[in-house]
């Protein structure tokens, strides 16, 4: 039930005219954070999904290139779907951001964009 909400919701800030705006895509990223989180309670992510978007999480608080995430697909996998700012800015972010997780997980990642 709540997962349907956050979707209808999502899907409506997508269709206002302040889709740009600052505030707007962080509503539409922590609407992604508590999907995510919502995955995690019914045992649907991986440690290792949980851990990059947490660091995507702590990266989000200290700057505004990056919104939000969440694991994608079925559940149980390893995607994790980012929103970001289409910046130089917010690349070299998430080159940081792959840097720290494949020291902390030892495992390869591939972005998609």
């Amino acid at each position: 039930i709540e997962e349907n909400f956050r979707v209808q919701l999502f899907e409506q800030l997508l269709n206002t005219d302040q889709h740009l705006s600052i505030d707007h895509l962080s509503s539409l990223g922590e609407l992604m954070f508590q999907s995510d989180a919502g995955y995690t309670s019914c045992d649907l992510n991986s440690e290792e999904t949980h851990l990059l978007v947490n660091l995507i999480r702590q990266q989000k608080s200290s700057n505004n290139v990056l919104f939000g995430a969440k694991i994608t697909g079925g559940g149980g996998g390893g995607t994790v779907a980012v929103l970001a700012q289409n910046s130089s800015e917010a690349v070299e972010t998430i080159a940081t951001i792959v840097d720290q997780y494949e020291k902390i997980s030892g495992r390869q990642t591939r972005i998609f964009s």
